[in-house]
């Protein structure tokens, strides 16, 4: 069994398969662009829901000045035009 142990092997293996060659660099650039990918859809998504509550914000105080002009008409029909 020392024999077998202390025996080197003669094999000889290139760096850029212990290391990684362009394989790597590659899989490198593709998981980056993968990444911008997601970024930009989740900037896109969040554009997207903030125009919505803009626009959600815009009908609710529109709806809410036209609740506030029959008010102020009730309130002048009842009590006389105070202003």
């Amino acid at each position: 069994m020392r024999a077998f142990r202390d025996k080197s092997p003669d094999v000889t293996v290139p760096d850029d398969q212990l290391i990684g060659g362009d394989d790597i660099k590659l899989q490198i650039l593709r998981e980056k662009k993968i990444e911008e990918e997601r970024q930009r859809r989740r900037e896109e998504f969040e554009r997207a829901k903030d125009a919505e509550r803009l626009n959600r914000r815009r009908e609710l105080e529109k709806r809410e000045e036209g609740t506030m002009d029959m008010l102020k008409r009730l309130a002048a029909e009842r009590f006389g035009n105070a202003t």
